[in-house]
């Protein structure tokens, strides 16, 4: 009997990890290093503190997915239905309740890396709950969807700055400005481009909805061009470090506007691309001190 309970808990926490989007999961740790690595160039890393950072920030970061994955349930049944909730294969309940455990566990933990650090934690769950949970439920919206992104990605470079022992905060701010920009701009309104048959039956607002797919398509590739300039030319002026990440982010905008693939893909594939570029510059660069 212990063993079948203990079989059941693991499959429910595997379920959880595929609602919660293994593959976003990934990109904010990934932000999170970038926010550490760029805090280290000044000289300062507080290794363990990123570390334990880096795995308190995960969970947060369930927990935000799994209640957007649950107030998500009638648009997914239309527009993502092998999810496991709207595929019946995890239960609303028991993903509320992995979401609540993992928002304490992320509480508790911050407390312990640091004042500052639970002040952001704080703030990034709160923001996923502004963002699904009703009456508030700003993804409704195209503009509540991309600000809460947008603040969502700064705070995520944020706090992996403050777990690593800050820096200088400036420098930071480039990346994080311009990668939040990129999920904001660009994958906030990419990701719709596919799901208006459901979005238009949840009663969401999204640019897709309003516009139509052609139309936002066009947004999409003139934020990522401005984006991908941009980005490009302040390293280029201010920290020739990630001229290789900006690079990349330029070459998916690139892509996007000539029409390469599907948006949402392209976005995707830009951001790993250019986060992994990120880390791997800014470590050879530590090594090199």
């Amino acid at each position: 009997m212990a063993w079948g309970a203990a079989s059941r808990a693991v499959n429910v926490l595997r379920m959880c990890w595929v609602q919660a989007r293994p593959e976003v999961q990934v990109v904010f740790a990934l932000r999170f290093a970038v926010g550490g690595l760029m805090g280290a160039q000044g000289g300062v890393l507080d290794l363990p503190g990123l570390l334990l950072g880096a795995l308190v920030w995960a969970c947060a970061v369930l927990a935000v997915y799994l209640v957007n994955g649950v107030s998500d349930a009638v648009e997914d049944s239309i527009n993502k239905p092998t999810r496991p909730i709207p595929a019946g294969a995890l239960a609303a309940s028991a993903a509320i309740r992995v979401a609540v455990a993992a928002s304490v566990v992320a509480s508790l933990g911050a407390l312990v890396v640091g004042v500052r650090f639970l002040g952001l934690t704080a703030a990034f769950l709160l923001l996923g709950w502004v963002y699904s949970v009703p009456p508030v439920a700003v993804k409704r919206s195209a503009l509540g969807s991309v600000a809460v992104v947008l603040v969502g990605g700064v705070v995520t470079y944020l706090a992996g700055f403050c777990a690593a022992g800050g820096g200088e905060l400036g420098p930071m701010l480039v990346p994080a400005v311009a990668l939040s920009c990129w999920m904001a701009g660009v994958g906030a309104l990419a990701k719709d481009l596919s799901d208006t048959s459901g979005d238009r039956a949840a009663g969401r607002r999204t640019l897709a909805v309003r516009w139509g797919p052609c139309r936002t398509r066009l947004v999409v590739n003139g934020n990522a061009l401005l984006i991908g300039i941009g980005f490009f030319v302040a390293v280029l002026w201010h920290l020739p470090v990630l001229v290789l990440p900006a690079g990349v982010v330029l070459v998916g905008a690139l892509c996007l506007a000539a029409r390469v693939g599907a948006p949402y893909r392209v976005y995707m594939r830009t951001q790993h691309a250019a986060h992994v570029a990120a880390v791997t510059v800014l470590v050879v660069a530590l090594i090199r001190r």
